[in-house]
């Protein structure tokens, strides 16, 4: 079995179980990206993380699996539209990683404060993307530190998922180590947990581009 066909059957398997942040202080949680992420939405799968680290180490490369240029901003225009009102939880920009910069820009907010038109957010996705790195080394920095959170048990998780959990956090670091650009990273869709609680609905830029220093 190839390893992106058993990151396929671990990724379904993994879906299905939740992520847990320790106590930690706020300082602490205020740090790291993910740690904000996981204190926000409670309802975090693991492949959620997966999710989250894959767009704040490689940008939105993913998308580029899913049609050229003219189809993906078809699609933003196209969801941009049917965003609904904001929700209690929705904020313009989240950060998705303090080293590359990259950012989940909400569109439900984007609508509420720019409308429909997409031609800036279009704009700030180009520039992402060609900012975004171009290597695995970030992605399997995020991946060991995201290990080794797990290790320390500063992550926990359901005690029956241990040896699922240990077996795919090595998938995932042998899939990186052996391919050279993010854009060969197999790719997850949300949880359907996720999806349920949050209805996701964002595109990745760079933060700096938004809310320029």
């Amino acid at each position: 079995m190839s390893s992106k066909t058993e990151f396929e059957k671990f990724s379904r398997e993994m879906a299905h179980i939740p992520i847990y942040l320790s106590d930690l202080s706020l300082d602490q949680i205020l740090e790291q990206p993910l740690f904000i992420q996981m204190k926000k939405y409670a309802q975090l799968q693991f492949t959620d993380v997966y999710k989250f680290i894959y767009q704040g180490s490689c940008g939105w490369a993913h998308l580029s699996k899913l049609g050229d240029n003219t189809h993906i901003k078809h699609y933003l225009a196209e969801e941009l539209v049917a965003a609904t009102e904001t929700k209690d939880f929705d904020e313009l920009l989240e950060t998705l990683d303090l080293k590359s910069g990259l950012g989940r820009v909400n569109l439900r907010s984007w609508k509420e404060q720019f409308g429909d038109d997409i031609e800036l957010l279009w704009k700030l996705m180009l520039r992402a993307q060609k900012n975004s790195p171009t290597t695995m080394d970030l992605f399997i920095e995020r991946w060991g530190e995201f290990s080794e959170w797990i290790h320390q048990k500063v992550i926990t998780y359901p005690v029956e998922a241990e040896k699922l959990v240990i077996e795919w956090l090595e998938l995932v670091n042998t899939i990186a180590s052996e391919i050279t650009e993010p854009i060969e990273l197999p790719m997850v869709s949300h949880s359907l947990m996720y999806k349920r609680y949050y209805s996701p609905s964002y595109r990745i830029i760079m933060e700096e581009d938004l809310f320029p220093v």
